[in-house]
C-alpha cells in the first residue's frame, strides 16, 4: 500500500479526538440508537445505543455506549488469500461535553472479538476469541448550513481501528449533501473508503445516511455502498 494512503493506529487515535473536539450537537444528552451497514468486497453491519447516565454539570455528563457488529473481509498472507469473519461487542463509558455549540465525547471500554479464518493462517495472532481494551471519541457540530461529524475507535490488543468523518451542507430542511471518508484496519490489512453522502432527516430526532464511493485496500480496490441511521429519544 502506498504510504500516502496508509493510516496506522497511532494516527487514528490522533484523528478521532480532533474530529470529536471539532464537532457538536445540542441533542448530545439524549439517548441515541444507531446502526448501519457497509457493502462491497468487505462487509460490515453494526447496531448500538448511547445512553446518558449522570449529569455532572449543565454541560457535562457521563454516558454508556454499547455496540454489536459483524463483518468479513479478505487479505493476502504468506499462505495466500485468507477470508476473515469477525463478530464484535463493545461496551464503553463516555464523558460528554455539550451545549448549544454541539458536543464532544471520549470513552474507554472493553471489546470482545471473535475472529474466524479460512483457511487457518498461522501468522495471524487475531484468530479465535479474545478481549481487548478500547478507546473511542466522537462528536458533531453544525455551523449554519454546514455540519461536520466524526467517530473513531482503537482496540489495544488486536490493534484494530476505525475512523469515520463527514462534511455536509443542508440544501433543504430535510436534505443534506456532502462527502465522507472511512479508514479502518488492523495488523493484517488497511482499508480506505471515500464517497459522496446523502442525508435524509424527516424529523429532528431521526435521520438516514446513504453513501457510495471508492474503496482501497492491500488486497483489492473496488467500490462500496453504505447505509446508516440515527434516532434520538
Amino acid at each position: 500500500m502506498d504510504s500516502c494512503w496508509k493510516i496506522g493506529p497511532a494516527t487514528a487515535l490522533l484523528v478521532a479526538p480532533c474530529l470529536a473536539l471539532a464537532c457538536g450537537s445540542s441533542a448530545a444528552a439524549q439517548a441515541t440508537a444507531f446502526g448501519g451497514a457497509i457493502l462491497g468486497h468487505d462487509r460490515l453491519i453494526y447496531v448500538g445505543v448511547t445512553v446518558p447516565l449522570h449529569v455532572v454539570q449543565n454541560d457535562q455528563t457521563w454516558a454508556v455506549r454499547g455496540t454489536v457488529s459483524g463483518g468479513d473481509n479478505s487479505y493476502l498472507a504468506a499462505i495466500g488469500k485468507v477470508k476473515e469473519k469477525q463478530i464484535r461487542a463493545d461496551l464503553s463509558a463516555l464523558y460528554q461535553v455539550f451545549g448549544a455549540w454541539g458536543y464532544a465525547d471520549a470513552g474507554l471500554g472493553v471489546r470482545y472479538v471473535d475472529t474466524r479464518l479460512s483457511p487457518r493462517d498461522p501468522g495471524n495472532r487475531e484468530s479465535g476469541a479474545q478481549w481487548e481494551p478500547v478507546a473511542s471519541a466522537s462528536g458533531q457540530r453544525i455551523e449554519g448550513a454546514w455540519r461536520v461529524s466524526g467517530f473513531g475507535s482503537y482496540g489495544f490488543r488486536v490493534r484494530d481501528y476505525y475512523v469515520r468523518g463527514d462534511l455536509s451542507r443542508a440544501v433543504t430542511p430535510m436534505l443534506r449533501l456532502g462527502a465522507e471518508a472511512i479508514f479502518d484496519g488492523d495488523r493484517n490489512d488497511d482499508r480506505q473508503r471515500f464517497g459522496p453522502l446523502l442525508i435524509v432527516a424527516p424529523s429532528r430526532d431521526f435521520e438516514v445516511q446513504l453513501s457510495a464511493g471508492a474503496s482501497h485496500s492491500k488486497y483489492r480496490d473496488g467500490a462500496y455502498a453504505a447505509i446508516g441511521f440515527r434516532k434520538s429519544f
